[in-house]
């Protein structure tokens, strides 16, 4: 596309982020039920409010280790906002700031200090909805005046049950009874519940088993909301208030374990639409990721998988995992009472989380890059850069800023839809939320939304280059509908239609911009409604107690913003920046050439060997030679001399590969050379260890047979320079000699000493007779077992192919196949090479 049209498409983006964010700002405090929150007394006053009631009723606590957490009311609030709208909702919510639906639990869970287990429940206004208190009693002297009693046990014969409105004439202050108990409970419902709800007492009853001595008292009335209200008062005769209990629906308050969701909501049938939409997902996710990890290990296993890229995803993914995880499990471990225990869950805690988290990011970068790679690698641009901390540029500083205008266009257009349905009721948990520390919230929050944009880039690479085609169309149609399944926004909502369509759209919109721009571009405007919309309970409610962190929140994105601009400021282009490029794909590239290199190697020496064996009346002859790699070390050749004579020479360089094959070449020309001033074989042999001593590294050394063949005399002479046996068949005894004349191997010893150690041998031939000349590597060739091939054999072989009239080719074929088929493979360990001659009638030629 030209220049022009991509800005025109940037500018369009860029306005509907805006327009997007603005509504959002705008509209959804005055939706959402967390807007309430803006009326929420702090941690602090809460606690100080738990601490003051405690001391007014006349408890000594120790109150240091107190735990303060901020939960919800879920199952009312989804009534309310079926029946109201959210606007209603949010509106009565202002107005009755002592409903609890939002509600601060201050509670000590430890038993270690003589019982010391309590628990105060505050509504946002700081109204005690429930208290537990210590099992150590005390005594409340301002209550028992206020009622006037002066016994320390309630009249366990007075009348105690259903309550018929008379009170009984027979109580004195010395002999409490009935009465006594609802005058008291009043008394302490008019400091807590009482003083925003009518309450009228229902029952009272004696617990003659507690100690001290206790009465229940429980009060019925109904809420502005039309709901009734069930309160339970638990008093003793010194006045305490023991225990305050209320039901309101299904909230009962206070909670067995402020830290728990509480039990499901399922339907008369089982499982919810809700349940099974979420387990349908998770089933979608692990068959992802099996698949994701069947790809890893293949490309492990064949070495094509980039591991520095990854490497540094999975350390960023692995801490924001850790933080976002562990800053949600801080409750629970607060409870552990040894502070060194504490520390211990902490660190382990950090380890398990932070090395999973890595571990699975690794996974999944590293599939995906390599996928992409292959099919799609433009679309790996921004996230390379990323990864080697090249931000101030063009490329990323675009794809930061339409990733933000991204966000914010998925959260507006959200926020419309909900507006279009007031009644939509939202899904919100019950929430378990302390603020130990400012700011903690917002860790959470931006961990989770890190996290969550991470795993969509991997997934979105992966699956866009395993896609068969490049239509938009069809790609965009995949991607969309890969994200509906696996529920891609941060909303959940009662209405499965209404939050599948806002599943749909940010599908849409994230497969769009997958495909018009890149994987990273979604990934950002993922995390940043995801943010937007986690941190929403701090920049709806500025003044409540995740005003900070929604600041915080708001704070980030807002460097995100300046990091673009400051990327498209600096306007520097992707063709000015470094090209990166894996290290797997520089060694396969290093393969390819080094393939190609051993190519030509390997023809440069195939062309060196004879392409046909001269003619010789009388001789038939026939050659074998099998590198185990490329090249090899072996070398063979024959060819004529001037006076009409056959130089028949094997040779086998120490080691293999190249500088085996280097060493072969360059013998064979010292060889040739020698061939034409000198006559005996040894002479050829001696001249070619000075040669040799002069050139070659010192441990190098080559064994070789040099022989010449007169045709006419028929009479073989040969020399050998520490080489195996040359073996000879004689047709007449059909036995096989072993030729072993002496001699070392060219370029172990000086000259004196290889010229003594050498002799020479002259074999008479005869019709029938067969010259075999061959390498170590024939002989030595190994079984499955470890066993060689051995020269026994060897001799076997060829006395076999002899008796059954063999031609010397067809002898060599079957010699190769017995070679292969002993060591049970195709591979070689060592050079095969091979020459057998064959003695012929005169006249014949081979």
């Amino acid at each position: 596309m030209s220049r022009r049209r991509l800005a025109g498409s940037d500018l369009v983006l860029a306005l509907a982020g805006v327009i997007g964010l603005v509504l959002s700002l705008w509209l959804l405090p005055r939706q959402h039920p967390d807007a309430a929150l803006q009326h929420m007394r702090s941690a602090e006053a809460a606690r100080h409010r738990a601490v003051a009631f405690l001391a007014q009723r006349g408890y000594r606590v120790d109150t240091t280790q107190a735990i303060v957490v901020l939960r919800r009311a879920p199952e009312l609030l989804r009534r309310w906002q079926m029946r109201w709208g959210r606007p209603e909702l949010v509106r009565r919510l202002e107005d009755l700031p002592w409903l609890p639906v939002y509600r601060w639990v201050v509670y000590r869970p430890s038993e270690e200090l003589n019982g010391q287990r309590w628990q105060v429940v505050l509504a946002g206004d700081g109204t005690i909805w429930g208290f537990r208190g210590p099992e150590t009693p005390g005594e409340d002297p301002a209550a028992r005046a206020a009622v006037g009693i002066a016994a320390e046990a309630f009249d366990p014969l007075a009348s105690w049950g259903k309550l018929s409105g008379a009170p009984d004439s027979s109580e004195t202050p010395e002999r409490p009874g009935p009465a006594a108990a609802v005058a008291l409970a009043r008394y302490h419902l008019q400091r807590t519940i009482g003083s925003v709800l009518s309450l009228r007492p229902d029952s009272v009853g004696l617990l003659v088993t507690s100690s001290p001595q206790q009465a229940v008292v429980r009060f019925r009335g109904l809420s502005p909301t039309g709901d009734s209200v069930t309160v339970q008062v638990v008093v003793a005769a010194s006045g305490q208030l023991r225990a305050l209990e209320a039901t309101w629906g299904t909230l009962h308050l206070p909670e067995p374990s402020p830290l728990e969701e509480g039990p499901p909501r399922r339907g008369e049938r089982g499982f919810t639409v809700h349940e099974v939409q979420d387990l349908l997902s998770v089933l979608l996710f692990a068959g992802l990721g099996i698949w994701l990890l069947t790809v890893f290990l293949r490309r492990l296993h064949r070495r094509m998988l980039d591991t520095q890229g990854p490497l540094r995803d999975a350390v960023l993914g692995g801490l924001v995992f850790a933080v976002a995880t562990l800053g949600g499990a801080l409750p629970g471990m607060l409870q552990v009472p040894d502070v060194w225990l504490r520390l211990l869950i902490l660190l382990m805690s950090t380890l398990v989380v932070g090395v999973f988290g890595a571990a699975s990011v690794f996974l999944l970068a590293g599939t995906s890059d390599a996928l992409a790679r292959d099919r799609w690698p433009e679309k790996l641009a921004v996230l390379t850069l990323l990864r080697n901390g090249q931000v101030r540029n063009v490329v990323v500083g675009a794809s930061l800023l339409r990733g933000l205008a991204l966000g914010g266009l998925l959260l507006g257009m959200t926020v419309g839809l909900l507006g279009l349905w007031p009644r939509a009721a939202l899904r919100l948990d019950a929430g378990a939320w302390t603020v130990p520390w400012p700011g903690l919230q917002a860790a959470v929050w931006l961990g989770f939304a890190v996290w969550v944009g991470m795993l969509l880039v991997y997934l979105l690479l992966a699956v866009m280059a395993r896609q068969p085609w490049r239509d938009g169309g069809r790609v965009v149609g995949a991607l969309t509908f890969l994200l509906l399944l696996l529920g891609v926004s941060a909303i959940d909502l009662e209405q499965v239609g209404l939050e599948l369509t806002v599943h749909a759209l940010w599908g849409m919109v994230l497969a769009w911009a997958c495909w018009r721009y890149e994987p990273v571009c979604s990934g950002v405007g993922a995390t940043t409604a995801w943010l937007l919309w986690r941190s929403a309970p701090g920049w709806m409610a500025p003044s409540g107690p995740f005003g900070l962190d929604g600041w915080v929140a708001l704070g980030v994105l807002g460097a995100g913003l300046v990091i673009g601009f400051v990327g498209i400021r600096s306007r520097r282009s992707a063709a000015e920046l470094p090209r990166y490029v894996p290290a797997y794909l520089q060694e396969l590239a290093r393969q390819e050439r080094l393939e190609r290199e051993l190519e030509i190697a390997r023809q440069a020496q195939a062309s060196l060997l004879p392409r046909t064996l001269p003619e010789v009346p009388g001789i038939a002859m026939a050659a074998l030679c099998r590198p185990a790699y490329e090249v090899g070390g072996d070398y063979y050749d024959v060819f004529a001399l001037p006076d009409r004579r056959l130089a028949v020479v094997v040779g086998d360089v120490s080691g293999k590969g190249i500088q085996a094959a280097f060493f072969m070449t360059l013998i064979k020309g010292h060889v040739r050379a020698l061939s034409l001033s000198k006559r005996d074989p040894a002479d050829v042999l001696r001249h070619l260890n000075r040669l040799f001593r002069e050139q070659a590294p010192r441990g190098l050394f080559v064994t070789m047979i040099y022989g010449v063949l007169d045709s006419a005399t028929r009479t073989f002479t040969l020399a050998r320079a520490g080489h195996p046996p040359v073996l000879h068949y004689r047709a007449c005894t059909q036995q096989v000699q072993c030729l072993r004349p002496s001699g070392m191997g060219i370029g172990l010893a000086d000259a004196e000493l290889f010229d003594e150690a050498l002799e020479s041998c002259t074999l008479r031939l005869e019709t029938g007779d067969r010259v075999l000349l061959y390498t170590d590597g024939i002989t030595e060739m190994a079984g499955p077992r470890g066993a060689r091939w051995g020269l026994e054999r060897l001799q076997q072989w060829l006395v076999e192919s002899s008796r059954r009239g063999y031609a010397p080719e067809q002898a060599l074929e079957a010699l190769e196949e017995q070679l292969r088929a002993f060591a049970g493979t195709t591979e070689l360990a060592d050079d095969l090479t091979a020459i057998l001659l064959e003695v012929k009638q005169n006249g014949d030629a081979g």
